[in-house]
């Protein structure tokens, strides 16, 4: 039977990244130059196909701590 609270510890784990992420992402926004829309763009894109990622990463770890307390029952 697989634990619970290392999967839950993972997903916090996860939230936690995703929180980073999107910080970064206000920051660079509130911080751009005019001349700097292009980076910012890049910069962007780059930080929602990680935090994408990481969304699919907790999903995994939801749907494994679903199993888990489904077979503890």
């Amino acid at each position: 039977m697989e634990s619970i609270r290392p999967i839950a510890d993972l997903i916090d784990h996860h939230l936690a990244e995703m929180d980073g992420l999107v910080t970064a992402l206000i920051f660079i926004s509130e911080n751009v130059e005019d001349h700097q829309h292009e980076l910012m763009r890049h910069a962007s894109v780059s930080l929602a196909y990680i935090v994408h990622d990481k969304i699919k990463a907790a999903n995994r770890q939801v749907s494994r701590l679903v199993q888990a307390a489904a077979n503890a029952a």
